[in-house]
């Protein structure tokens, strides 16, 4: 049987890495099968995230900002909608027009109690990031309901995964 996984690297660095069998609490029954160098290379990180104001009315906007930095050697690719984007509670990227593309990069906002699409409302860097390059992207939600939950941001790699979630999480007030 084939059994096969992931492990999503944080960390850059060079090392070796092997599969190994056990058998829990009894023994390692292999071990070092397939020993390989792994190259993580640098990648894009978000920096920092900030949502203001924490507490507003019903109908004010949530400010968002999101930093993010391309430590890697290549321009990452992106897609709308460009910073500044105003959404409305209740839509969402598709739902206004930008599905998503494969491959390009875009920053998301996420909150608790929530079903259906991960990251609702996502804004790309307006333009391609480039290598050693860091930008600020800025967005806004308006919030129609009262409620007092937890938003954060993450990064995507649009169909290839989630590069970063949970950051900057911090509880807003809507009444």
């Amino acid at each position: 049987r084939v059994i096969s996984g992931a492990i999503h690297f944080k960390t850059a660095q060079t090392q070796n890495y092997w599969a190994g069998l056990v058998q829990e609490y009894v023994a390692w029954l292999q071990d070092r099968r397939g020993v390989q160098l792994i190259n993580v290379k640098p990648g894009i990180a978000i920096t920092s995230v900030s949502f203001s104001p924490t507490t507003l009315g019903v109908g004010q906007l949530l400010n968002v900002s999101i930093t993010a930095r391309n430590d890697s050697d290549l321009t990452l690719a992106t897609q709308g909608p460009d910073p500044g984007f105003v959404y409305d509670e209740g839509d969402d990227f598709a739902s206004r027009g930008f599905p998503a593309a494969a491959g390009n990069y875009r920053v998301g906002v996420e909150f608790t109690n929530r079903t259906g699409v991960d990251h609702p409302y996502r804004w790309g860097f307006g333009t391609p990031l480039a290598p050693g390059e860091t930008r600020t992207i800025t967005g806004a939600i308006r919030l129609k309901t009262a409620q007092s939950q937890e938003y954060w941001a993450g990064l995507v790699q649009e169909y290839i995964a989630w590069l970063q979630d949970q950051q900057g999480k911090q509880n807003i007030s809507v009444s």
